[in-house]
């Protein structure tokens, strides 16, 4: 987010709270309830709080905070154009392609669309290759900025399995292709003791049938699961 809409949510923030006193009060509790005691401490709290207020507080009717915004508040045009912006923010999975300076360059995982961000700020140290998930929002001049917080996630094909699983269905040649390639990396790791739970849990075998798995040849192995 730049100093220009850091000044515009700070606005509309403001004729929120001269609106409805209590409204921020009973938000802010409720954040603060589902948070950590180091996001509770970080210096990034109030751009987590903002992000969280605009994208995800309802009312009990049911009503977001852009809805009651454009309903009630006088909004100058600046100031809907920037909360028509948050609403359609973009999130998803994306894969840090480049950094230059506060400038990164971004690549939706699910759609392989490309997004510039800039921002001032962010609640997490990521490196070119990271796979984050995050809410992207457009700002004034045409890019994006990160809307809240960003989470740090897994691997890139472990991500990208998982968003095919939601995108399509994947035959059992995919699924056991998948399974298979956990089960190599346990095994090259040597953590026998995550792989025997991982098989008992995924494939359903008991202790004994652990074992002989343990014991067997590859080829036998695959004919097991």
């Amino acid at each position: 987010m730049k100093n220009k809409e850091v000044e515009i949510i700070n606005k509309v923030m403001n004729k929120i709270v001269l609106k409805f006193p209590n409204l921020i009060k009973v938000a802010r509790n409720e954040f603060l309830d589902f948070q950590d005691k180091e996001t509770v401490n970080s210096k990034y709290l109030g751009q987590l709080f903002y992000g969280w207020f605009f994208s995800d507080f309802m009312l009990r009717d049911g009503k977001t905070m852009i809805a009651l915004s454009n309903e009630i508040l006088e909004l100058t045009e600046e100031e809907k154009i920037f909360l028509e912006n948050i609403s359609k923010g973009v999130s998803g999975f994306f894969k840090i392609e480049k950094i230059e300076n506060k400038k990164f360059y971004l690549l939706d995982l699910l759609t392989k669309k490309e997004y510039l961000v800039e921002t001032l700020a962010i609640d997490k140290e990521i490196k070119m290759g990271m796979i984050i998930m995050a809410n992207l929002v457009k700002n004034l001049d045409g890019d994006y900025f990160f809307f809240g917080g960003i989470e740090v996630s897994g691997e890139e094909e472990q991500v990208n399995f998982s968003l095919l699983e939601y995108t399509r269905e994947l035959n059992s040649e995919e699924y056991f292709k998948h399974e298979w390639e956990i089960i190599q990396s346990l095994k090259d790791s040597k953590d026998f003791i995550s792989l025997g739970g991982y098989l008992e849990e995924v494939f359903d075998l008991g202790d004994d049938e652990v074992y002989d798995f343990m014991k067997a040849t590859e080829e036998k192995q695959k004919e097991m699961i």
